[in-house]
């Protein structure tokens, strides 16, 4: 059966960042680069991150309320794996209170669209303060397994894009550092497709969402750019979700 010309370009469009990544560490090239290693700011901290938007027109505050309740199960779940962990959900008026590097939402440009500012939000929360980012949504059916490393990601397959609604990381990490300044560089785009046009030389967009998957490739273009050990890195055993 013949391949479509869109999925096979898709695939490519996806897959290949994550490829090149993959053989830079495999074969040890990091020792070529000028950037030490890490150097690890304790262990992850027992914290979850979250953010509650709050609602204006009327057709948000019926979707609010339609997420209301799938959010009040994923605290429940939250709070019955880890009851002795702190959990702050953050929202539009508190969230600059803890998070002082994050733009005015009013100054964002692009990255004002709801599920962008959430993803700004998550970055800015991990690099600040360290801990665990978990969509609202997102309910857990375990524990959260910290790992002795510095970064936890949930590889999303099958093409190993990184899923937007949990991580972790320790403070002040370098990972989240170059992952948050390559995201902010979406402030000097008119559009994400913009955006991702300047990143890759194949653009594919026809089956993809700009928007859906811009978090993973900022993630897959600052690790191009600046490699981070991936012995460092958590992706198996930490979370297991819905």
């Amino acid at each position: 059966m013949d391949t479509h010309p869109s999925f096979t370009a898709l695939t490519l469009f996806l897959a290949l960042p994550l490829i090149l990544y993959a053989f830079y560490g495999l074969f040890g090239l990091h020792s070529l680069h000028t950037r030490p290693p890490s150097k690890p700011q304790g262990p992850i901290a027992p914290i979850i991150w979250t953010y509650h938007a709050t609602s204006l027109t009327p057709t948000q505050q019926q979707q609010q309320q339609q997420q209301q309740q799938q959010q009040q199960h994923a605290l429940d779940t939250w709070r019955r794996h880890h009851p002795t962990w702190r959990i702050h959900v953050l929202t539009p008026d508190t969230v600059h209170g803890y998070l002082h590097g994050l733009p005015n939402w009013q100054n964002a440009g692009l990255l004002r669209a709801p599920a962008l500012w959430e993803d700004l939000v998550a970055l800015h929360v991990i690099y600040e303060h360290g801990g665990v980012w978990l969509e609202s949504t997102t309910a857990l059916h375990q524990p959260i397994q910290l790992p002795e490393k510095e970064v936890a990601v949930v590889p999303l397959r099958p093409h190993s894009l990184i899923r937007r609604h949990a991580f972790a990381g320790q403070r002040r990490s370098p990972f989240f550092r170059h992952w948050r300044d390559e995201y902010l560089r979406l402030l000097q785009y008119p559009s994400v497709t913009h955006y991702l046009q300047s990143i890759f030389t194949i653009t594919p967009l026809d089956n993809l969402s700009p928007e859906e998957h811009v978090t993973a490739l900022a993630l897959e273009h600052s690790l191009l750019k600046d490699p981070f050990p991936p012995e460092s890195i958590a992706t198996e055993g930490v979370f297991r979700l819905s």
